[in-house]
């Protein structure tokens, strides 16, 4: 399950209430407030993080990635939001796969050929330094 809880500062009012009411299984009640707080903070990427916790835990993880990639394209570095953003891929890619014995036919196997040959040798090393620090997620797609 998706971790929704900011945990790098102090939490505002708004925050520990959304958090309580995860907590307590009103998960939509927390989707509008963490979606609330949204408004006020689009670029928080522990909020975006939370507000795709909750909204991945009703099931609905077509709309949750999103806001997993805005979370880590703001916070790469954060491990709550690489792992939940790697879950709801895979989810997503396991979903798309299922019945399917050809996995070419999915959008996630698409233009995989030539990926990367841009990137120096340091920078894919340093991706490859930064994969392995999650020695639970399966970085093939990408090829790593």
């Amino acid at each position: 399950m998706p971790d929704t809880a900011p945990e790098s500062r102090e939490l505002e009012p708004r925050e520990q209430e959304a958090i309580r009411l995860v907590q307590s299984g009103a998960v939509a009640q927390a989707e509008a407030l963490f979606k609330e707080i949204l408004s006020d903070r689009p670029d928080d990427h522990e909020i975006l993080n939370a507000a795709g916790a909750v909204v991945a835990q009703q099931g609905r993880l077509v709309e949750a990635y999103p806001l997993f990639q805005k979370a880590f394209a703001r916070a790469p570095e954060d491990p709550n939001v690489a792992g939940n953003l790697a879950a709801v891929k895979r989810e997503l890619a396991a979903r798309a796969n299922e019945g399917d014995g050809d996995r070419t036919k999915t959008r996630f196997n698409k233009g995989v050929a030539g990926r990367g040959e841009e990137l120096t040798d340091a920078q894919k090393d340093r991706i490859r330094h930064l994969a392995s620090n999650y020695p639970d997620v399966d970085f093939g797609p990408v090829g790593l």
